[in-house]
């Protein structure tokens, strides 16, 4: 190597490390002064409300990155206590701590007042969100700050982020946990804030929630949901594994309400929620979408007839009526069900014996699912279609028209079933009526039901043949007690039941048209369910006077029968 390439080397290396260690110098005194510059700056964004410490700083001048290591940011508890007495909280409060806040490509303009950069990255925060009494937030608009810091990023990343948010309805504390959430912001500006076309201060944005959990100290239930998507640009929701189930035991449950009230356990493994117009919802709290789709269903639904009935009224809690109370403004075109399950099992007050019916392989759809007075001028109907199966073989299909802009909760049903028989029933109506079901061959059943809150009345038409029953009583009866109910049967099936409809040697079939007053304690479905069975009693029985005698013998049997069970007793002691 010549001289004068040596001496070019040296000098090239001079510069070079002389180039390090001004930079090195440059950023320590940049971190001083960041050090000194970041608790200022939340300072007076929050009006001396928060304050913000960390462990370390890193500056790479050469990325132009600046990154803090275990970032805390918590509420003065003096300033606190002085927003509290003059009323001037901000509507929420958080405390939040980061395990590491980097920002990379930094472009600062001044930094007290604004910084841009390319990427934001937010590591493992923990960030919990409490809403505050509106009486303790009043005045909080008077004291907005007019000078905003601005920051801006072309990508702002959040990684392994936990959520939790608390907030109290009829002073009862309320909470919901989002854990390992992971989000992406396209084009983030703070400046944004007024910008209505913007989602969360970007032009786009994605959200993954691992999984979502809703709990509440007087809430009978517990919510969750597993792996919810959010796309923005794609306006598409996806979610799994939605769970509504009890938060504590049937013991519990039963204990605490003391009445008949229903339990329901529902499960939807997957959710698809399409073109939902988050514009419209962040700006307006309105819930606008296309379509929903639920595919594999499963409600089941938990009542015990041995409790006192519920004193509470159920007027006004028809589906439509319901629908029209809600305080969020909601259109919805469709919502989709595939492959859905229903079962409804009942504890007999009579026997303590559980029954269930089972409705599975349901596919439905209901459409104009709204509330928004405009859109129900234009079409005030809301539409739902079923079919599926009806305890496993039976097919089934119910179509419901609900009128929206009635206050009394107009509706119509239309349900057919048909190809029913006598052994698919038997196990439920004996354990429901003390009735069992010999024999029968309904080929179908069709009602075409109308009415409100108030009554319902149909044309209720059941063709079958081959009806026999028996009636049964519990299994510790007397010897005596059979005897009367074998006489019972017979006295049912040959002098009570029509054993086909139409009756052999005619052509037409008896029609029926129930009517019944709606009970103000009993539900929607009960008023369509009590239609059904006075249909079905009033298609296959002759003469409801005698049913009405046996039901009075049958009565006073069992009374006689609880009294004969307390002496004993008695003398055993």
């Amino acid at each position: 190597m010549s001289k004068k390439s040596k001496i070019a080397i040296g000098i090239v290396g001079t510069i070079l490390l002389a180039a390090i260690v001004f930079l090195l110098y440059v950023g320590q005194q940049y971190k001083a002064r960041i050090k000194a510059e970041i608790p200022k700056s939340v300072q007076k964004a929050s009006k001396g409300l928060y304050r913000i410490s960390f462990d370390k700083v890193h500056i790479n001048l050469f990325t132009r990155s600046i990154s803090l290591t275990n970032v805390s940011i918590s509420i003065d508890s003096n300033k606190l206590k002085e927003r509290i007495n003059d009323s001037t909280l901000p509507p929420y409060c958080i405390n939040m701590r980061v395990k590491k806040l980097k920002a990379s490509g930094i472009y600062l303009r001044g930094l007290s007042t604004e910084m841009e950069c390319e990427v934001i990255s937010i590591v493992e925060p923990y960030l919990s969100v409490t809403k505050n009494d509106k009486a303790l937030s009043g005045n909080f608009a008077k004291t907005k700050n007019e000078n905003k810091y601005r920051i801006a990023a072309n990508v702002v990343s959040m990684v392994s982020g936990k959520l939790e948010y608390y907030y109290r309805k009829d002073n009862k504390l309320r909470n919901f946990d989002l854990s390992n959430i992971n989000i992406r912001l396209d084009d983030w500006d703070t400046y944004n804030a007024d910008n209505s076309n913007n989602f969360l201060l970007a032009r786009s944005g994605n959200i993954n929630v691992a999984r979502l959990v809703f709990n509440g100290e007087d809430l009978d239930y517990h919510l969750s949901i597993d792996e919810i998507n959010f796309n923005s640009s794609g306006k598409k929701l996806n979610a799994r594994d939605l769970k509504l189930n009890l938060a504590s035991t049937q013991e519990h449950f039963y204990e605490k309400w003391g009445v008949q009230k229903e339990i329901y356990d529902l499960h939807l493994p997957t959710i698809e929620v399409n073109d939902i117009d988050w514009k419209r919802l962040f700006n307006k709290k309105e819930l606008f979408a296309s379509t929903i789709y639920l595919n594999q269903s499963k409600l089941m639904v938990l009542f015990n007839r041995q409790l006192p009935p519920n004193p509470a009224s159920k007027m006004g809690n028809h589906p439509n009526q319901m629908l029209m109370k809600l305080k969020l403004p909601v259109y919805i075109e469709d919502i989709r069900m595939n492959n859905g399950d229903i079962t409804y099992t009942e504890i007999s007050k009579r026997s303590g014996m559980e029954g269930s019916i089972y409705f599975t392989k349901l596919d439905g759809r209901i459409d104009n699912i709204t509330n928004i007075d405009s859109l129900v001028e234009k079409d005030d109907i809301c539409n739902i279609s079923i079919h599926g199966k009806f305890n496993k073989f039976t097919d089934i299909s119910a179509a419901f028209e609900l009128k929206l802009n009635d206050k009394k909760g107009s509706f119509k049903v239309n349900t057919t079933l048909e190809g029913l028989s006598g052994h698919q029933i038997s196990t439920q109506t004996q354990i429901f009526t003390l009735i069992a079901v010999k024999s029968m061959n309904m080929q179908r059943l069709k009602m075409e039901l109308e009415g409100n809150e108030d009554y319902a009345q149909s044309n209720f038409v059941m063709l079958y043949h081959n009806l026999s029953i028996k009636i049964t009583k519990e299994a510790n009866d007397a010897q005596k007690e059979k005897r009367k109910k074998s006489f019972m049967t017979f006295i049912a099936n040959n002098l009570i039941l029509y054993s086909n409809n139409p009756q052999r040697g005619s052509k037409e079939p008896r029609v029926v048209q129930t009517y019944i007053k709606r009970d103000p304690q009993k539900s929607f479905f009960n008023l369509i369910w009590r239609n059904i069975h006075q249909g079905v009693q009033e298609s296959t029985i002759r003469d409801m006077n005698v049913i009405r005698w046996m039901r009075k013998l049958d009565k006073k049997s069992d009374n006689n029968n609880a009294t004969s069970r307390r002496n004993k007793k008695k003398r055993q002691r």
